[in-house]
């Protein structure tokens, strides 16, 4: 998936054996696989740019769940796609 986000312009490093950064100016997310079909984003979004995260998402072709929560752990919002 971090060759995705390459690919749409997106900066990505490596920080596990498996795991990859992704950063913009108002993203940076964990991309951790699970297994062959799932990746786990994980990380700190603009709330105000979640809808572009999902468009990305969208545009490459996989499926997704986003949840945004506020800093004590209450779901804001979520987006499935």
């Amino acid at each position: 998936m971090a060759e995705l986000f390459v690919g749409a312009g997106r900066r990505s490093d490596s920080s596990s054996w498996e795991g990859y950064e992704v950063q913009t100016r108002w993203c940076r997310v964990e991309l951790d696989p699970l297994d062959r079909a799932e990746t786990l984003l994980n990380g700190v979004v603009d709330p105000g740019r979640l809808d572009v995260l999902a468009s990305l998402l969208s545009r490459f072709e996989v499926g997704f769940v986003l949840e945004l929560s506020d800093e004590s752990g209450d779901l804001l919002r979520e987006i499935a796609g």
